[in-house]
């Protein structure tokens, strides 16, 4: 592989490949936006299919390239906050009063003690009993074993878990979603998404899985499937900086069956994984969508509560309009009421 070719054919300097995902696509550093990043990879994109058949090895190490930097800055999120410390929190430790500090045992007390009255006790006053023989309450505790700390592999199935609930029922999930109708749609719009992911995942789905000359064309038409199928709906998955979108950049950068075969283990592991989690969360979408579905069938009141309540999350111009025309109207008739007296 001449690297010198792709620099001349990007128009990079000679001895720079290979390069950040910048400046292979001629953006400014911290540029994220996903249109202009996919103008540019594009753009480059169909330099190099000029060259596929003339130079197939470069052109394809320059498409893989290009694919990296498509997903990486697409995928880029802002930082998380920073979590307050358990010893910032922490309350701050009690200050002993100077009488009790003066009464502590083992340091010097201003108290004299052999001045203090004898205590006087009652002769019939009864001792307390001893318990005799094994008793309940005496009983020893038993001490159970410390659990076992949890391995990385159960930590990371613990935070995929609760990655996949919050997207499946998040604020962007549940947009929309306001009348009964508009639950059907959403049923039938995720039950072909979901169609299209698993025939997609044939391919996509393993990581050691090569395609033969005889799913090639296959191949293409189920990425075509999914890219139609996401077109429109709601961007908590298969969307830039979600989950699955490792998917649907393979047809938006128009990948070919060629450079499918040609990359890299750790990108097709990657790819896996992306499938797999987008696939949990489009199941657990779908449970919540029918549990949604029954329940406005079934309860006409709950049904309208479930409407009025997720009304202004799907149409906030509208409650904003009727808020500011109400505003308007309390201050005129203040105006008005002040004129009149």
């Amino acid at each position: 592989m001449n690297p010198k070719l792709l620099c001349t054919w990007l128009g990079l300097p000679g001895d720079s490949w290979p390069p950040n995902h910048h400046a292979l696509l001629d953006l400014p550093p911290g540029e994220t936006d996903p249109k202009r990043v996919e103008e540019k990879v594009q753009e480059r994109l169909a330099k190099l299919r000029c060259y596929q058949l003339s130079h197939p090895e470069e052109a394809t190490e320059g498409m893989n390239r290009l694919a990296q930097a498509f997903i990486s800055l697409t995928e880029a999120r802002p930082a998380e906050k920073p979590v307050a410390t358990a010893t910032a929190l922490a309350d701050p430790p009690p200050v002993q009063s100077k009488a009790l500090q003066e009464t502590l045992i083992g340091q010097t007390t201003k108290l004299d003690w052999a001045d203090a009255p004898p205590v006087r006790v009652n002769k019939n006053t009864p001792l307390p009993a001893i318990p005799i023989g094994n008793s309940g309450s005496f009983r020893k505790e038993e001490i159970k074993p410390a659990p076992p700390p949890k391995t990385r592999e159960e930590l990371q199935a613990e935070a995929e878990t609760a990655l996949v609930k919050d997207l499946a029922e998040s604020t962007e999930a549940r947009g929309g979603l306001v009348t009964l109708p508009d639950v059907i749609e959403r049923i039938e719009r995720t039950r072909r998404l979901l169609t299209a992911w698993i025939q997609a995942g044939r391919f996509v789905s393993r990581m050691d899985k090569l395609l033969g000359k005889s799913e090639k064309a296959e191949f293409v038409k189920r990425l075509k499937t999914v890219t139609a199928a996401v077109d429109g709906y709601p961007s908590f998955v298969a969307h830039p900086g979600q989950p699955g979108y490792r998917v649907v950049a393979l047809a938006h950068l128009a990948i070919t069956p060629e450079m499918f075969n040609a990359m890299h283990e750790d990108q097709r592991d990657l790819l896996a994984k992306d499938w797999s989690i987008g696939y949990r969360i489009l199941i657990a979408h779908r449970s919540y969508v029918r549990r949604l579905f029954k329940s406005m069938r079934r309860n006409k009141v709950r049904s309208v509560v479930h409407a009025a309540r997720n009304l202004f999350a799907a149409r906030p111009l509208l409650w904003t309009c009727l808020g500011g025309s109400i505003l308007v109207a309390m201050v005129v008739s203040v105006v008005v009421v002040m004129l009149l007296s």
